[in-house]
């Protein structure tokens, strides 16, 4: 059973199970606030799981 990835829109480095994620708008996923930065916020949750769940 392998693990689905996810990554950064911006600098498409991965953002691992429980990383912070930030997502915009448009529903893309930053690994930063500073990737977040070229693109308005809309929320910001603790780990992909709880994005997942809210997304």
């Amino acid at each position: 059973m392998t693990e689905e990835k996810y990554y950064c829109d911006f600098c498409r480095n991965e953002i691992h199970k429980d990383d912070p994620v930030y997502v915009d708008n448009d529903g893309d996923w930053f690994c930063s606030e500073v990737c977040l930065a070229i693109s308005n916020t809309a929320e910001s949750f603790d780990t992909v799981e709880e994005a997942l769940e809210n997304g």
